[in-house]
């Protein structure tokens, strides 16, 4: 890493991201939404990639606000 900015090449990290998908998918599912959703995004990612893309331009357009939006009618 340069300056906070990840220098390894796309083969590297693919890898890497395949090797955490191989290993969280084997992983009974967590309570933590961070760990979880770190294994969903990186299932998808391994066996869905043209979905995770989707995903990700959908979460990219989303309005700054859908965290309230989305949260505003919870107890």
């Amino acid at each position: 890493m340069e300056a906070g900015i990840d220098t390894r090449t796309w083969e590297e990290r693919h890898e890497e991201i395949r090797t955490y998908a191989r290993d969280a998918y084997e992983l009974p599912p967590q309570f933590d939404p961070a760990t979880e959703v770190n294994r969903i995004r990186a299932y998808l990612y391994d066996n869905y990639p043209q979905i995770a893309a989707a995903l990700a331009v959908f979460l990219h357009e989303m309005p700054p606000t859908w965290r309230e939006d989305l949260f505003h009618h919870l107890p």
